[in-house]
């Protein structure tokens, strides 16, 4: 019987260990920017339109990307 008190005392103590642990905010970045597509090092072989795409991100938001 004292020995399964210790057992649910244990679980206990592992879950909220793991609960609190996931509550954690996310880490601190930095802005970043980079280009999708098209990817390094491809080539054209003809003059045509190529699609751009690329991304940004920052803790504060991105409110515009020049290119």
């Amino acid at each position: 019987m004292n020995s399964n008190i210790w057992f649910i005392r244990l679980c206990a103590l592992t879950l909220a260990s793991i609960l609190i642990s996931a509550c954690a905010g996310a880490t601190a970045g930095g802005t970043y920017a980079w280009i999708g597509v098209p990817l390094d090092g491809l080539t054209f072989p003809t003059v045509q339109e190529i699609k751009i795409e690329g991304h940004a991100t920052s803790p504060g938001g991105v409110s515009r990307v020049e290119l």
